[in-house]
This record gives structure tokens, sequence and C-alpha cells, in this order.
């Protein structure tokens, strides 16, 4: 009877130390799949951004420089260019070889894309106006901002 019991007991103790490692490899898996998933969603969060970040840098341009007269659309090296005026300098925002390129520079000069800096790589850059209403469209998308410019206070 004691080897009877002794037998039951270690094959107890096998089971349980089988069972343990069993549920210790479910928990490396699920843990390693969750790791995979983290790091792909942030990537693409990642890349997302990157990619609405032209549209975002352009609409906070054109909302920054949101005053009467300040804000024209003239043609480009590639298209549109969209020109915000401020105290005899303008801040040219244009489509060059593939990229957003931003350039500072005094008011009456041609534009420069040598003197620019790249803002956004990007395939499409188009700027249109309808009275205060402009839309914005890059490769990643579109936005549409009203500027406030001329309108009366109540």
């Amino acid at each position: 009877m004691f080897t009877r019991t002794k037998r039951h007991s270690n094959t107890a103790g096998v089971s349980a130390l089988a069972l343990f490692v069993l549920m210790l490899g479910v928990v490396l898996a699920v843990v390693g799949f969750g790791g995979e998933v983290y790091r792909a969603l942030t990537e693409s969060q990642g890349r997302n951004n990157a990619a609405r970040a032209a549209l975002r840098y352009v609409s906070a341009r054109l909302r920054a420089g949101d005053a009467a007269g300040a804000v024209t659309v003239e043609q480009g090296p590639e298209g549109p260019a969209l020109i915000l005026a401020e105290s005899g300098y303008e801040t040219r925002i244009y489509l060059y070889q593939g990229a957003l390129m931003e350039e500072y520079a005094a008011a009456d000069t041609p534009l420069d894309p040598a003197a620019a800096q790249v803002v956004a790589r990007t395939d499409t850059f188009e700027v249109t106006a309808e009275g205060r209403l402009y839309t914005i469209t890059t490769g990643e998308g579109r936005v549409r901002v009203w500027l406030h410019s001329g309108e009366e206070l109540p």
C-alpha cells in the first residue's frame, strides 16, 4: 500500500509539472503575440502621423497667417504656391521635386527652391480658394481651412 500511494503522488507531481509548463508556454505565447500586435499598432500610428504632418503643418501656417489680404495663391514651380504675406516678407509653401517646400523671402523676390526648406515628402500639393475657404490637398489627404480675417464682429 505504501508503494501505491507513492506512485500515485509521483504521477500527480508529474501531471502538475506538465500543467505548469503548459500554462507557462501559453502565457509566453500570449505575451509574445501581444507584443507583436502592440509593435504593429505603434508603427502604423507613427506612419499615419508622419503622413498627416504636412497637412497639419500647412493648415497651422495658414491659420497663423490669417490677416486681411495676407493670404494668396500664386503659381509655383510645380503647381500652386500658398503665399502668406507679413510686413514686406512672404512665407511661400509649394511643391518642388516631390517635396513640400517652405521659403521665407522678401515680398518682391521670385521663388527660389534652393533657398527653401523641405517640410515633408509628398507627390501632391494643391491649394484652392473659394472666398475665405481654402482647401489644401496633399498625397496624404485634404483639409479645409476657413479664414476669419475680413469678418465683421457683432
